[in-house]
């Protein structure tokens, strides 16, 4: 038995947040294109409208104002970049697609509007377009908002990068209330009254969610294409302070390992598409299913744990290891050396921390590895231990930078997606990103 979430809104529009027994409707990645299609149709049917107006989400602000009735969707064509859509059209329903981002719909006597609000359109002013678009429609009626379900408070773990573009607050430790921030906007937009269905995707089944489900979800181009552009910047920028401080330095080059451990190997292409060109896979099994499907679209690394019974089956395809750790995994890697890929290196797993049962050797063993090693090593990797803070890593990555001074090595992997901004201030030569590519 399906529980809708179908409330009503002023001048007799009405919003339907469709759940998974709805289907999947995002033709990126998740069941297909033939699937999502099909089930927009029943959507439309449902609903009882004659056309469905949808755009090419990129988490901006763009609002279309759809003021003639849309043509038939066609596969394959290309739809209006916008993260929203308004009509002041009977028979038209507007359709924005959420996996964890907000969809907020608007209403007034005179016109509807749904839009689309993960965090980067939250910040940049989305709702406030909505309700301007709304308004252009409609005429200064008294508007009314529903926030749908998204990633709730509970459950919506982020980095700094987003805790840094709300002002506002409603940060609980590591986790931010998007609802709230959602709320808040839209009143202080001239908004009447708010409504919240008070739905988490990330921990109620019943819905779609990227954070639980990864790539199943649909994974979409635009986002870590945007993602990828802004986690360049940022390291960018981090490398301009960096230099700042310490006149005289030669420019380093960051390079941005896209970390795949969730990502299913038919959805590798959309992050080729996305720009990213370096992959780093934790699992042996999984890099030779995903290698030999997509080897030709990017350079791999090996940055799982290092076991020595996996080894064999990891350096035919990597140009990397970013973690070896033990004395077991250094005699596998000589006795299948000649299963190496020509120029394979490793980094070294360094517990700089010292923490009691953590993977990594102890940083007086260095030289006692790099001497035993039957391939170049290229430098050194280590993972901090657990804060909510990046400042609190930056005592270990400046300690790896000096370890790596020390024996003349080149390259430091260290940063993921909390902490690699604070990493490429400490000298790291790659960060490792999963979450903050693909959300």
């Amino acid at each position: 038995m399906r529980c809708e979430l179908l409330h009503e809104l002023p001048g007799g529009g009405r919003v339907l947040f469709t759940m998974r027994a709805d289907g999947n409707m995002s033709s990126v990645g998740g069941d297909g294109r033939e699937q999502a299609e099909h089930a927009r149709e029943r959507l439309r049917e449902r609903i009882g409208v004659a056309r469905l107006a949808r755009g090419y989400q990129e988490h901006g602000t763009v609002v279309q104002r759809v003021t003639v009735m849309p043509a038939p969707e066609r596969p394959g064509e290309q739809r209006p970049r916008a993260d929203g859509q308004a009509t002041p059209l009977a028979g038209v329903g507007a359709l924005v697609l959420a996996a964890d981002c907000l969809p907020v719909a608007l209403g007034c006597d005179g016109g509807v509007a749904i839009l689309h609000a993960g965090w980067r359109g939250l910040a940049a002013g989305v709702l406030d377009e909505g309700v301007r678009a709304l308004r252009e429609l409609a005429g200064a009626q008294p508007i009314h908002a529903i926030v749908g379900p998204g990633a709730g408070a509970c459950c919506y773990e982020v980095g700094p990068e987003v805790h840094r573009a709300f002002a506002d607050g409603h940060r609980h430790g590591r986790n931010i209330d998007l609802h709230a921030i959602a709320r808040e906007r839209l009143l202080a937009a001239g908004v009447a009254e708010v409504q919240d269905v008070g739905a988490c995707t990330i921990c109620d089944e019943r819905f779609f969610s990227h954070r639980r489900e990864g790539a199943r979800a649909g994974l979409q181009a635009q986002t870590i294409r945007a993602n990828l552009e802004r986690v360049r910047a940022e390291i960018a920028a981090a490398g301009e302070r960096t230099r700042a401080r310490q006149p005289g330095g030669e420019p380093r080059e960051v390079e941005v390992l896209a970390a795949i451990k969730y990502i299913a190997t038919e959805d590798l292409p959309l992050l080729a598409d996305a720009g990213v060109r370096l992959v780093g896979e934790n699992r042996a099994q999984e890099l030779q299913e995903k290698v030999a499907a997509h080897g030709e679209l990017f350079e791999w690394d090996f940055i799982g744990q290092l076991q020595s019974r996996r080894v064999r089956l990891i350096v035919p395809h990597v140009r990397l290891i970013h973690s070896l750790a033990s004395e077991s995994a250094l005699r596998e890697l000589e006795r299948h050396l000649a299963l190496a890929r020509p120029g394979l290196r490793i980094l070294l797993e360094v517990n700089v921390a010292g923490e009691p049962g953590k993977a990594g050797i102890a940083p007086e063993e260095i030289d006692a590895y790099i001497a035993r090693s039957p391939v170049p090593v290229a430098g050194l990797m280590t993972m901090p231990p657990l804060s909510p803070e990046p400042e609190d890593s930056r005592r270990w990555f400046a300690a790896l930078r000096e370890l790596a001074r020390e024996h003349r090595l080149e390259h430091l992997s260290m940063g993921t997606s909390q902490d690699y901004v604070v990493a490429v201030e400490e000298g790291a030569t790659i960060v490792r990103i999963g979450t903050s590519l693909y959300h």
